[in-house]
């Protein structure tokens, strides 16, 4: 009878262990991404996912039906009363990135222009906004782990 116990114990945590934790996946058009750890999607399209992990901390993924550029993708944003700032050009993830910072209201935005299919011709725009006194601490930019999903 000990036998017995013993050995169904033996399965459940072999059964247990084996239990894997998937993240949570979105798409948009061709592509899927990891959302991030503390975000959960609240609004989903053919074009658009919006995440949030609270009141002030959101993300919203965009892959335009129309091609446009970040230039002209930017200026629509200015025309909103978005203010941009700071810019920087560099490749994450074999991703060409643009990022633009910009400010509205009493929140503070990055704007991240991520050039994706075989030829980079495909972009998908990423917006992560948070409070205007906040900061981004390296590593841990919640960001990243959209980059890396769509880059795979």
């Amino acid at each position: 009878m000990k036998l017995k116990y013993i050995l169904l114990s033996l399965l459940v945590l072999v059964l247990a262990s084996s239990v894997v934790f998937a993240a949570e996946q979105a798409s948009i058009d061709d592509y899927t991404f990891t959302v991030p750890d503390g975000f959960e999607v609240i609004n989903q399209s053919e074009h658009s996912v919006s995440l949030q992990k609270d009141v002030d901390h959101a993300i919203v993924i965009v892959n335009p039906d129309e091609d446009k550029s970040p230039d002209v993708f930017k200026a629509e944003l200015e025309d909103q009363g978005y203010e941009f700032g700071e810019e920087s050009n560099y490749t994450a993830y074999n991703c060409p990135i643009e990022q633009y910072n910009y400010k509205k209201d009493s929140y503070q935005g990055f704007l991240y222009s991520c050039h994706l299919g075989d030829d980079n011709s495909d972009i998908v725009y990423i917006t992560y906004v948070i409070p205007e006194d906040e900061d981004i601490d390296a590593g841990v930019n919640p960001v990243d782990t959209i980059l890396k999903s769509l880059a795979e």
